[in-house]
Parts: structure tokens; sequence; C-alpha cells
């Protein structure tokens, strides 16, 4: 095929535009809400062919608090599992794959507004968009106005992390496998808070199969990994630790004020690190030690 001068100006532009989407653009109270607190110590059993529950021999609490900012963390077992959706309509359905996890620990609910004043009054950490907005202020709701980078901090703080895409997933679904929401298949608005105008406070349904509560539906939630719509092409079945490049960060979840195909464990949204917005939240992930 002979190259016209025109096709060598569109192949140069599609090279750079290409090249800066994929670069990297990294920067440098009162008691908090009480949850239920689960069983103690125990032996969890090892199940590798249903990839439902390996925590490496160890014997490790099912929930642990985290003193520095009260929160409560439920045992996410480590094994295999299906990641992603089968027939995914879109880039940000990830493709069905198969991933495998060590056991970590994962907030039962998202971080409150209770539990971010406790960092803010502790670290002078600025106060978040909407802090004061009387929609999105009830001490017992998901902090919401942080950015990935407000997100992170606070995790390094309270002696956590954000968790991996694969984390998260893994955490969502609740043992349960090739399904589309952590309770089944179908939804209802009796499952989680979707096509809504309104925030609730966390725990306001019922938990997965984990003892984690609104990991569908009331707000997105910042994800450790960069977004790249073809990452778990290549991505390594152990841990895998998200993109090493990439403009834009992960959300899961979906929000309070967004469809059901939002809600769906396999579905991935991407939005600039730096930004924040009012329906945008976060929970914390910590390694099982």
């Amino acid at each position: 095929m002979r190259l016209t001068k025109y096709t060598v100006y569109f192949f140069s532009f599609w090279v750079i535009f290409n090249t800066c989407v994929l670069r990297a653009e990294d920067e440098a109270p009162q008691n908090p809400p009480q949850v239920e607190i689960g069983q103690p110590a125990q032996k969890i059993e090892v199940d590798t062919a249903a990839g439902k529950a390996v925590n490496s021999g160890k014997d490790l609490p099912k929930e642990i608090r985290v003193e520095k900012d009260g929160s409560v963390m439920a045992l996410i077992p480590g094994g295999e599992f299906w990641m992603g959706m089968k027939g995914g309509r879109s880039l940000h359905d990830a493709k069905l794959h198969r991933a495998r996890l060590d056991d970590f620990y994962m907030d039962k609910t998202e971080v409150t507004n209770q539990q971010y004043a406790i960092y803010i009054k502790e670290t002078g950490h600025r106060v978040p968009a909407y802090w004061e907005d009387p929609r999105f202020s009830d001490p017992r709701m998901p902090v919401v106005g942080v950015n990935w980078y407000d997100a992170k901090y606070y995790a390094e703080w309270a002696g956590k992390r954000l968790p991996t895409e694969a984390e998260w997933e893994r955490a969502s679904r609740g043992g349960l496998e090739l399904v589309r929401f952590p309770w089944g298949d179908e939804l209802t608005k009796e499952d989680a808070n979707y096509h809504s105008l309104n925030m609730k406070t966390v725990a306001s349904y019922k938990p997965n199969g984990y003892g984690l509560f609104d990991m569908s539906g009331n707000v997105w939630e910042w994800v450790h990994d960069r977004f790249s719509p073809n990452y778990f092409n290549v991505a390594p079945v152990h841990n895998p630790p998200g993109p090493e490049i990439g403009r834009f960060r992960c959300l899961r979840g979906g929000a309070f004020n967004t469809s059901p195909d939002s809600l769906k464990c396999g579905h991935r949204h991407s939005y600039d690190p730096r930004l924040t917005m009012y329906y945008i939240g976060f929970r914390c992930a910590k390694d099982a030690e």
C-alpha cells in the first residue's frame, strides 16, 4: 500500500496522542461507627479447587480492628477465582480471566466522615470538598470529595493501603463465582443504593458473603491501580499489581446516582486521580500478616 502524506500525518498524531495518554502523572471527633465484631481467630479451611479459601496454612482472625481509625476489617481468603465479566459490552467491563491472590483484609465499610475527621485532626490534612454540604455530611456517611492521593495518604496514616483491582473484585464477590453482583445475578432496590438522588449511611444494606457492606452502589471507590482497558490481557495471574503507567486511576462499585451496569462486580471506571467528586469515596485493604 502506498503511504500518502496524510497517512503519515495521521499515524504520527496517533503515536503522540497515545504516548501522552499512557504517561503516568504521579504527584508526589467522635468514636467511629460501631460495626458488629465477628468471631475470634480460627483456621479457614483450604479449598483450592473451588477457588474459595486459601490462607497458606495460617491461623488468621476472621476480623480485626484497626486502632488508628477504629475500622473493622474482614479477612478475604486468598485463592484463585474468576475475575471480570463474560460478554462485557465496553472497555470498562474487565475481560473474564483467572486471578490468584494471597490472603488480605478489607474494610467492612467505606471510610466514613467520622473516621476521616480523626485523620484531619491528627494530621492537619485539608478537608474534602463537600465536607460541610448537608447532603453528604452525616458522620456515618462515606467520606466523599477526596481524590486518589487523599485516599492513599489516609490509608498510609491508618497503617493500611488501597486495594488493588483484583483484591477489590475478589472482596466484592463475597465468595461467589461468575455472578453479576455481590449477592447473585438479580438486582433490586432492596440490594443496593443506585438510580437515586441521595447517598445513604454505610451498612444500610445487607453485607455480602465476606461481611462487607456496600460493595455495589452508594459511592464509587478508589483502588490502587492505574486504568488500562487491556491490562488483564497481559497481567500476571498471581497478585496482579496493575499497570505501571497510565493517566487515570480505577474506580469500582458504582454509586447512588449510577445505572445497574455500574454495580456489576466486573465493571471498571476511570477518573483523573487529582480530581474529586461528590459520589467518590474509598475503603482500605491490609496485608494478612
